[in-house]
C-alpha cells in the first residue's frame, strides 16, 4: 500500500508527541491506523474489544484472524497491534546482519519498524512481552525482503528480551476462527437503536436466567427458538443474546464441537452459582 503520509524526522516526531505506540489495554495508541495509507485495503476494524477495552484496526485478514485467537485466549492480558520498534535499534541491528534497514519512499528517511503484535500475556505466572507478524505464506515463499525485514524484527525484540513468532495463514485454526467471528458478530454496536434504554442488558439475564434451568439436551437452536416464542421476542433475539454472552464469556461453548448453534445445553460452561444466583433473583 502506498502511503498517505508523507514521512519526514518532523512527522515522526509529531506521531511520537501524539503518543503512539504508546500505552497499554485502553489507552495504547497503535503507531499506524487506516489514515496512515491512500487504500485502506484489506483493512478490519472491530467493535470494542472484551480483552482491551477498544476498538483495534487490521490491515490483512490473517491480522484479524489471528487477533480473534489472542482476545479468546485467557492467557493473554493486553494486545497492542502495530508497535513500534526503536528506531536506533532497528538500525544498529541492520547493520550487523548487513541487511539495508527499510526506507519511506520519496523521503528516504529510515522507517519506524512495526511489528504487527506486541502480546502481554501470562506464562507460568509470569507477566512477558511477546511480540508476532502475521504472514500470508505465500507472500513470505515470493519476498525474500520480507524475511530480510522479519529477522530484523527477530534480532531487535531479542535484545528487548521479547520472543518473537511469525505467523502464518495457513496455520491459524480455520475452524475456530470461523466460531469466533460468528459469535463477534453479534456484538452490538453502541450507537444501535433498541426497543428502551437497557434492552440487551435485560434481554441476555433473561437469557441466562432461563438457559441455566433448561433441559441439559435440548440444543441451543431449540431453546433460542422456544424463547423467541415464550417471550414474545423477535426471530432471532435470543440467539443474538446467547452470542453477546459468549462474546463477553458469561458463558463459554464448546469449541470442538462441530458447531455453536447444534450444541447441547450440556456442553456449555456457565458462571459461578453466586452469580447464577443473582441473575435469578431480577424479576
Amino acid at each position: 500500500m502506498a502511503g498517505r503520509t508523507k514521512w519526514t524526522e518532523g512527522k515522526i516526531q509529531e506521531f511520537k508527541d501524539a503518543k503512539r505506540g504508546e500505552g497499554h489495554g485502553t489507552n495504547y495508541i497503535p503507531w499506524l491506523n487506516r489514515l496512515s495509507f491512500s487504500s485502506a485495503g484489506r483493512c478490519r476494524s472491530t467493535g470494542i474489544s472484551s480483552k482491551t477495552g477498544r476498538v483495534h484496526e487490521f490491515f490483512s485478514d490473517v491480522e484479524y484472524h489471528f487477533f480473534l485467537c489472542l482476545e479468546r485466549d485467557k492467557s493473554v492480558l493486553d494486545i497492542r497491534e502495530q508497535f513500534p520498534l526503536d528506531r536506533e535499534l532497528t538500525q544498529e541491528v541492520a547493520r550487523m546482519l548487513s541487511i539495508t534497514h527499510p526506507t519511506y519512499p520519496v523521503t528516504h528517511v529510515p522507517v519506524v519498524m512495526t511489528v504487527d503484535f506486541m502480546v502481554t500475556k501470562l506464562v507460568n505466572g509470569e507477566k512477558r512481552y511477546i511480540g508476532f507478524d502475521t504472514k500470508s505464506a505465500s507472500d513470505l515463499e515470493k519476498e525474500a525482503r520480507t524475511l530480510a525485514k522479519l529477522e530484523i524484527h527477530r534480532e531487535t525484540l531479542a535484545l528487548m528480551g521479547s520472543p518473537h513468532h511469525i505467523v502464518l495463514n495457513t496455520t491459524l485454526p480455520r475452524d475456530l476462527i470461523n466460531k469466533l467471528e460468528w459469535i463477534r458478530r453479534a456484538n452490538v454496536d453502541t450507537a444501535e437503536v433498541t426497543p428502551y434504554e437497557g434492552y440487551w442488558d435485560e434481554t441476555e439475564k433473561h437469557f441466562l436466567r432461563e438457559f441455566s434451568r433448561a433441559a441439559p439436551s435440548i440444543t441451543l437452536s431449540k431453546f433460542c427458538v422456544e424463547l423467541d416464542a415464550s417471550a414474545g421476542l423477535e426471530p432471532g433475539t435470543a440467539m443474538t443474546a446467547g452470542r453477546q454472552l459468549m462474546f463477553k464469556r458469561i458463558i463459554e461453548p464448546d469449541f470442538s464441537a462441530r458447531t455453536i448453534q447444534d450444541s447441547k445445553i450440556s456442553q456449555f460452561t456457565l458462571p459461578s452459582s453466586t452469580y447464577i444466583t443473582a441473575i435469578r433473583g431480577v424479576a
